[in-house]
């Protein structure tokens, strides 16, 4: 079991508005979105001013964050009381437009240190399909340029399923990434309650990750299981509900990412005695910080590392944390692809950081 201690200083994504100007059928938070609108600035700002020094960083993201003038009003204030805490944007590509309003979005590059642009496909049809918007692919570049014009070394995130893993759509986007000098980051998609896509299979996301670790750098296999398989350096313990939290557009705070149904929401950000530092003794929290090793996991060389693999993964396939990662070959008997020797990113320019260890995610280089 993990040690609960009341010393965690958090990794934080935030879902500060539910707005959202596109339709992606892969959308894990569509239905947490539909229950709620955006919490009162002046909420968001009591919530920073009492949990500050419990707060690594913030990742903005759950809904398109510019949409909302109060969102460029929060990460200035916190840029100016509490510059210490790193601050992040993942935006479909609207901030290039956004930052054409009057005012409030006028010194947004001097609050934000890292910036995700979403695109799946290098193709803009392709990606303007699956996101519902004629301009999705056009605003996405844009923010890309808009990144190097304002010193911010972005990265491209992609949702991985079987039309985006294929090897013709990877080497695309990541020369996509080559051409704006951007990262490459990639999330495995999720089979939660309004999702209407399949998750991909176990062969789709053995061949597409074997296929970027042949060919990209690694910055980060930041996930228990894809880390502990691949990675020989790899030591770190997932960081979901033990210093990492999700805080949703009604102010509800859950541990993780994609767990956000009712019975994983624990404290309010609009209670004014809610505080970080007591957040990992409760309910919701507990009961990731109290799972055992899955018994079938017991006598995997990795089971100390890995410890059953993704904490979400595991619980949206199998409502359990008894049972280990969906995407376990020894546990699905899947004979996966040779291993290949890895190729780690040198750090010749500043890579993101904000992401990893937060969420079960992989970040590359081209």
């Amino acid at each position: 079991m993990h040690e609960n201690t009341n010393n965690i200083i958090w990794k934080i994504g935030w879902g500060f508005t539910a707005a959202c100007n596109m339709a992606c059928p892969f959308c894990y938070s569509r239905f947490a979105r539909q229950q709620a609108s955006e919490v009162p600035l002046s909420i968001a700002k009591q919530f920073i001013e009492k949990n500050a020094a419990d707060i690594e960083c913030i990742n903005y993201g759950t809904g398109e964050s510019t949409l909302s003038p109060a969102w460029f009003q929060l990460i200035a204030y916190i840029r100016t009381h509490f510059p210490r805490i790193r601050q992040a944007l993942t935006t479909n590509g609207t901030l290039a437009m956004a930052r054409r309003s009057s005012g409030q979005s006028r010194d947004w590059a001097e609050n934000i240190d890292e910036i995700d642009v979403s695109i799946d496909f290098a193709d803009a049809d392709r990606h303007n399909q699956m996101r519902g918007h004629p301009q999705a692919y056009a605003w996405a570049l844009h923010t890309l340029d808009l990144c190097e014009e304002n010193g911010i070394t972005p990265t491209i995130v992609m949702v991985g399923f079987a039309d985006t893993l294929t090897p013709e759509n990877l080497y695309a986007i990541l020369n996509l990434a080559n051409e704006h000098h951007a990262f490459l980051r990639m999330n495995i998609l999720r089979p939660t309650r309004m999702v209407s896509m399949a998750a991909p299979s176990i062969q789709t996301v053995f061949s597409g990750i074997t296929w970027l670790l042949q060919n990209a750098k690694v910055v980060s296999l930041s996930d228990p299981l894809f880390g502990a398989l691949f990675d020989p350096q790899f030591q770190k313990l997932e960081a979901t509900g033990i210093t990492s939290l999700r805080i949703l557009p009604d102010g509800s705070i859950t541990p993780s990412t994609y767990l956000i149904t009712e019975d994983w929401k624990g404290d309010t950000i609009y209670n004014p005695d809610m505080r970080l530092n007591l957040l990992a003794g409760s309910p919701s929290f507990s009961r990731i910080q109290q799972a055992a090793i899955p018994v079938e996991c017991e006598k995997c060389e990795h089971a100390e590392v890995c410890r059953g693999g993704a904490v979400d993964r595991r619980v949206l396939h199998f409502e359990t944390l008894t049972r280990g990662d969906p995407y376990c070959p020894y546990l699905q008997h899947f004979a996966i692809p040779e291993k290949p020797t890895l190729q780690y990113y040198d750090g010749s320019q500043s890579s993101p950081t904000i992401h990893d260890g937060y969420l079960p995610t992989l970040i590359f280089a081209p």
